[in-house]
């Protein structure tokens, strides 16, 4: 059985709450439709949103999604070209791409979970790394707090607010 977005969401954020030890309300937390963010929850009892993302390198994702996609149709395709993959690089254009998205929070904070489950970018980026990078963000975005989960080894590996 493969799980809707919103459910494979939730349990990730499940997990997520735990590695963090955020004070969520477990009853609290629902998957509203857009324009909203992807969670709606109680943090601290307050109302609060998260938007959460996978993160990826948008041009090897999408070069890797028309691979599988073009095995699945046709049952060959020619071979990926070797690519450098930046951990750096990766992490800033996750930011820069939900940032730019416009979302309806009803004045409620709202704070950006990006996380690593191993299927677009490798899980154990140095979270030196990450730190620097959620720093120089964090303070130029809409967002009350970014947090980097590395959904594989069940960890926070950085976050800002």
């Amino acid at each position: 059985m493969r799980l809707t977005k919103e459910k494979y969401e939730r349990s990730v954020f499940h997990h997520f709450v735990k590695a963090a030890d955020l004070s969520i309300n477990a009853h609290s937390i629902r998957s509203p439709r857009e324009p909203y963010p992807d969670i709606s929850c109680r943090l601290n009892g307050q109302p609060y949103y998260f938007e959460l993302t996978r993160m990826t390198h948008h041009d090897i994702a999408n070069a890797r999604g028309h691979h599988l996609s073009q095995l699945a149709h046709t049952g060959s395709a020619p071979p990926l070209r070797a690519d450098i993959y930046d951990d750096r690089t990766a992490l800033r254009q996750t930011i820069k791409r939900k940032a730019i998205k416009k979302y309806k929070t009803l004045g409620r904070p709202l704070a950006l979970l990006i996380y690593l489950d191993g299927v677009f970018h490798p899980p154990k980026m140095p979270p030196s790394w990450a730190r620097t990078i959620l720093e120089d963000e964090g303070p130029n975005r809409h967002w009350v707090g970014i947090w980097l989960y590395d959904a594989v080894y069940d960890r926070i590996v950085a976050s800002w607010s």
